[in-house]
Order: C-alpha cells, then structure tokens, then sequence
C-alpha cells in the first residue's frame, strides 16, 4: 500500500496494531491499542481521530479553546492536548 502526503508517496511497510500511551485529563496513564501501519520515512506519528472513534466505540465529544483540546471518548476516558505556543503543536 501507498501512502501519499503533501510531498511524496510513502510505502507502508507493515500494518498491526500501535500502542498508543498517552495521558488522560488527570494525568493517569491511558495505553490506546489501535491499528496502524508501519512507514519507515515517516519523521513522525499520526493518530487518526476516526481510526481512535472507531476503535473505542460510542461518540466523542471535543472541546476546544484557545489552551487546549479535551477529547471526551465513549468509554469515558477524558485525553487533553495543550497548545505550545511556541510550536504551535497540540501535546
């Protein structure tokens, strides 16, 4: 499988399930067990918020402001990613 982004096309060199450890709003430790694949070139990792939906069940609400993220999963689990201004990234 071919993977294209803005640049390239990258191969996909394996597909399995990811271990995602992630934090949840209370700073507990949450492991996210969803599938992915394997793109060696790729410099980084992407989780899809569908493939996650999907995989968790139920619906999810986020809420937004202009600090951070808060993910509300159907199972419960509560994931916030703060804004870094000075990287402009989500964590």
């Amino acid at each position: 499988m071919k993977i294209k982004d803005l640049l390239k096309t990258n191969t996909v060199a394996g597909e399995g399930i990811v271990r995602w450890k992630v934090r949840d709003k209370t700073g507990k430790i949450v492991n996210l067990d969803l599938p992915g694949y394997h793109i060696p070139n790729a410099e980084v990792r992407l989780l899809s918020p569908q493939v996650l939906l999907s995989t968790v069940g139920g619906s999810a609400k986020a809420v937004q402001t202009t600090a951070d993220l808060i993910l509300c999963l159907g199972n419960g689990v509560e994931l916030q990613a703060q804004y870094c201004p000075r990287s402009n990234y989500r964590w």
